[in-house]
């Protein structure tokens, strides 16, 4: 499975593209989830969660959008 994250909605949003530390949502193939810290500790976190909640035979894409 690959993991892909999309800073689409985030840019349109803010005008910017996401950095920093805080509280991050991202929706993914129907889920959102939440994950704190800096970007790249959040992305880690959400890698984790949809490793958890994704069937164990999937080859597919995930796109996850980074939520303003």
């Amino acid at each position: 499975m690959k993991i892909e994250f999309s800073t689409r909605e985030y840019e349109r949003s803010h005008m910017r593209m996401p950095k920093g530390t805080g509280s991050w949502l991202f929706r993914c193939e129907g889920h959102e989830l939440e994950a704190w810290g800096t970007l790249t500790e959040a992305k880690k976190k959400v890698r984790e969660q949809i490793k958890e909640i994704a069937p164990k035979d999937y080859k597919g894409v995930v796109t996850c959008y980074i939520l303003p």
